[in-house]
């Protein structure tokens, strides 16, 4: 009879590789289970298929590999969306892009009269988490990405969750030059984009990150911000005398003041807001040009 192994030995045995947590979420996962249902049941055995792979599982995460990659998911804005090697992991940060972008629409007197483009979507947790908070079937969805891996796992989340959002794959907003005209959609238009923007330096000095792809970290140039700088120049053209658009665009703290400086280049007219995140830190710009959503 083969041997059987008893969770909370398991997960003491784990303990002495990976925090207790990361433990609990990972055995879970092997078991189709909850974290609750270990705790009620610690003394339950498991097989040595479940053994071997959980000790697999371990064994990759002390190596560094993040515990969503391990699981195949990720809670972002009270969903559970699906990752793999091939997106960035939502970040907790990013949901005050979320609540920003919710709290904005829900001041839109004519919301039916939006359009919402997410760009450099990857797992798709941006758009996905607006659209599924709004519940609201008349907003028109667009997303893009340059890496057509991501865009297939944006699509299973968004069928999954039931939201109707139209990827394309491209660089930032290139591909709806030729498919859509930016201009001619809706009256108003909020685009949200969460780029890369860490410098390569930060990149290496920041162990936790290096099993993430890394083309949806770094950004590019000395500041990290060259893809922000290359969506400003595409939205220029795109503008022009259409001022119905708002952005929303994630960054590092220490970014604030050098995509100002750009911002205003590009648009000197504009109004710029810097919103902190929860630990008081530089995190999400509002941008909002003249004449938007009067």
């Amino acid at each position: 009879m083969a041997k059987r192994y008893a969770i909370k030995n398991l997960l003491r045995t784990a303990v002495n590789r990976i925090p207790w947590l990361e433990a609990e979420l990972l055995l879970a996962a092997v078991l189709k289970s909850s974290r609750e249902t270990l705790r009620a049941h610690s003394d339950k055995t498991v097989s040595a298929s479940a053994l071997l792979l959980f000790q697999n599982l371990t064994e990759q995460r002390q190596k560094g590999v993040a515990v969503a990659c391990l699981i195949g998911q990720k809670e972002f804005f009270a969903l559970n969306f699906f990752v793999n090697k091939h997106v960035l992991i939502p970040r907790p940060e990013t949901e005050i892009m979320v609540d920003l972008v919710l709290e904005k629409m829900r001041k839109i007197q004519n919301i039916n009269d939006l359009m919402l483009i997410d760009v450099g979507t990857g797992s798709g947790c941006i758009p996905i988490s607006i659209m599924k908070a709004l519940k609201h079937g008349n907003i028109q969805a667009i997303a893009t990405d340059i890496s057509s891996r991501a865009i297939t796992v944006a699509k299973k989340n968004a069928k999954s969750h039931g939201v109707d959002i139209k990827f394309f794959r491209g660089n930032l907003l290139e591909p709806l030059f030729n498919k859509l005209a930016i201009k001619q959609y809706h009256h108003k238009t909020i685009i949200t984009a969460n780029l890369p923007y860490l410098t390569h330096y930060q990149w290496q000095s920041e162990t936790s990150i290096q099993k993430e792809p890394k083309t949806a970290l770094i950004g590019g140039g000395k500041d990290g911000l060259n893809l922000y700088r290359k969506l400003l120049q595409q939205l220029q053209k795109i503008i022009k005398n259409n001022k119905n658009f708002f952005l929303f665009l994630e960054i590092d703290p220490s970014q604030s003041n050098f995509i100002s400086s750009f911002i205003y280049k590009h648009f000197p007219d504009a109004c710029l807001i810097i919103k902190k995140d929860w630990g008081g830190n530089d995190r999400v710009i509002e941008i909002d040009f003249p004449a938007s959503f009067g």
